[in-house]
């Protein structure tokens, strides 16, 4: 049997609610916290470590996710 990947794609958004995109960044996102909260990683690290080769696409993604910039978390993890 082989699915093609937009029947895989729906699937996904079938069963989880969310896109496999949508999966993904959410899951990078938590990881950051995690490395952001207990490392002395710098936060270009952080990024290239979760697959963003662009520190200022992860800024974005992680304020637009949680509503507080990687350096304010990583300064107050608290705050989430």
């Amino acid at each position: 049997m082989v699915l093609s990947y937009e029947h895989v794609c729906r699937l996904h958004k079938k069963i989880t609610g969310k896109t496999i995109v949508e999966h993904l960044t959410e899951t990078r996102m938590a990881y950051a916290t995690h490395l952001l909260a207990t490392t002395d990683m710098s936060i270009l690290e952080i990024a290239m470590e979760i697959g963003y080769n662009s520190l200022s696409h992860f800024n974005h993604l992680f304020k637009k996710y949680y509503n507080i910039s990687p350096n304010e978390y990583k300064q107050h993890p608290d705050k989430l």
